[in-house]
């Protein structure tokens, strides 16, 4: 069986972001056959893995997991927050796992002291693909999927196993191996749900037939298979090439995606450009001369779950979000075309939106695509009011490397404009007039951090008082308040008077 194994272990799971960020950094997948006993050790020894990719050694730089998907021996389902324990769980299973372990949250005071724990399942030989996977995913957790943790459905995810050294460590072992064509046909090609089921007892058989996408939108997906001939006849007006507008119409989403993703990855933010690393680590993109254009994130906190997770776009909202969706996304990429833009908007309508009822069909998108193309220009898009963007901080937390950050960028904001001959309150003026608020504080902390002396306007007015007197020695207090007068110096005797017995 294909595993792709990590070149780092794992003692415990890291949960700050200092902490994951030291773990992925470098972090390299290889590939080898292992059996069923190794497979074992693999989870005991706390080794990362993930699925098959096109390359036998990778690492998980430039989208390269999420454009190079190839397929899986085995499946692992995530299951959080059990108040089952594994052994009880799996007893009532229509597909128990061939082997299911504790993982390193399991029975932790982040989970509720709950049970969270891997269901592994083995085939007889790979699944294809990402629409073979979320086919076979769907039916093996049809009876338990309100247990699932969603991140599970991602085929391009990494997986932190476990720790044989953990103190509430589970290792349970069915041996059983699942038959692929049991769940499906490598040659199958569907036009609609009542076809594929006819030749899938098993799946038939199965709680739950709607097993084709892993968002649960199976009535959409039925209503989208069912209209592929019609769909196929669609006038190409937006005037797609030719192989793409048929293989948009005729294959499903999830293979459409796995087809077309590679040549036309999401970008869905600006590129950067500038990017730069601080003295102390932290890689950002500099951003304050850039219009930067971002595509509104669909993940939300989910306070019961403690954790983000897609809060997919409701009915009744689509068409507008959809239409601003399409709008960022050429926003965001220069380079676009039209098949590029399409195909995003097909995979942000599979990934974030409720399509249960069937009407984001592909003629609907390619309609969204063809107006925001012939559109962009008569729209006002406003560019993220953004100063920066962190790549990766190395030694501290988000929050941190953010406050760390804007320390720099407004450092080097008031050395722009700072005017060394000027003092403290002219250089506040200079400031304020740029647009930029910097209060006396502010300023002073500056000076300090960079052993710069900047005087006061009082400091400055005395200091020009006393070296008026220096050149005028013998002159009389009122002279000298007349000499003050004609330097611009607007000062009467009495405080001069003052000033002056400080020599």
């Amino acid at each position: 069986m294909r595993i792709s194994i990590a070149n780092k272990t794992l003692n415990a799971k890291p949960q700050t972001s200092v902490e994951k960020g030291k773990y992925f950094k470098d972090l390299q997948f290889k590939t080898g056959n292992f059996n069923l006993s190794t497979f074992k050790k693999i989870v005991e020894n706390g080794c990362t893995i993930t699925y098959t990719y096109n390359d036998d050694v990778f690492d998980r730089g430039n989208h390269y997991m999420t454009n190079n998907y190839k397929g899986t021996d085995f499946i692992i389902v995530d299951v959080d927050k059990c108040d089952k324990d594994p052994a009880t769980f799996i007893q009532g299973l229509r597909y128990q796992p061939t082997f299911v372990h504790t993982t390193f949250s399991n029975l932790t005071p982040q989970k509720d002291n709950l049970y969270c724990f891997h269901l592994v399942y083995c085939f007889d030989r790979m699944i294809d693909g990402e629409h073979n996977f979320h086919r076979v995913f769907d039916t093996l957790t049809a009876d338990y999927s309100d247990f699932v943790d969603s991140a599970a459905k991602d085929c391009h995810r990494v997986m932190f196993t476990s720790n044989g050294n953990l103190p509430n460590f589970e290792f349970l072992s069915t041996d059983k191996v699942y038959k692929v064509d049991d769940f499906i046909d490598s040659n199958d090609c569907f036009d609609t749900l009542e076809d594929f089921l006819n030749v899938n007892p098993v799946v038939a058989k199965s709680q739950s037939a709607y097993i084709f996408t892993s968002n649960n939108n199976m009535k959409a997906d039925e209503k989208i298979a069912t209209n592929k001939k019609t769909e196929a006849k669609n006038v190409n007006n937006f005037n797609l090439d030719p192989d793409f507008f048929s293989d948009l119409n005729s294959l499903s989403r999830s293979e459409f995606l796995s087809t077309y993703l590679p040549q036309y990855p999401i970008i869905s933010c600006t590129q950067p450009t500038n990017i730069q690393t601080t003295a102390n680590g932290i890689q950002y993109v500099d951003l304050r001369n850039v219009d930067y254009y971002e595509v509104p994130s669909k993940y939300r906190y989910n306070a019961e779950k403690g954790k983000m997770q897609v809060n997919k776009v409701g009915i009744g909202k689509r068409s507008n979000t959809l239409m601003y969706d399409c709008y960022c996304y050429i926003k965001c990429n220069p380079d676009i075309t039209k098949e590029w833009l399409v195909t995003e908007l097909v995979n942000e309508v599979y990934r974030n939106y409720d399509n249960s009822d069937g009407e984001l069909n592909n003629k609907k998108i390619v309609s969204v695509a063809e107006y925001g193309w012939n559109n962009i220009n008569n729209v006002e898009i406003k560019p993220k009011n953004k100063k920066f963007k962190i790549l990766f901080s190395e030694s501290m937390t988000k929050k941190q490397a953010v406050g760390q950050l804007n320390k720099i960028m407004k450092d080097n904001e008031i050395g722009g404009l700072l005017d060394l001959d000027g003092t403290f309150e002219t250089n506040i003026k200079i400031f304020k007039e740029n647009g930029l608020n910097v209060t006396k504080q502010r300023l002073q902390q500056f000076c300090n951090d960079y052993g710069i002396e900047l005087l006061t306007d009082k400091q400055a007015r005395n200091n020009k008082i006393f070296s008026l007197y220096k050149e005028n020695q013998g002159k009389t207090l009122r002279e000298l308040e007349q000499i003050c007068k004609d330097n611009g110096i607007n000062i009467n005797y009495s405080s001069l008077s003052r000033i002056l017995r400080k020599i």
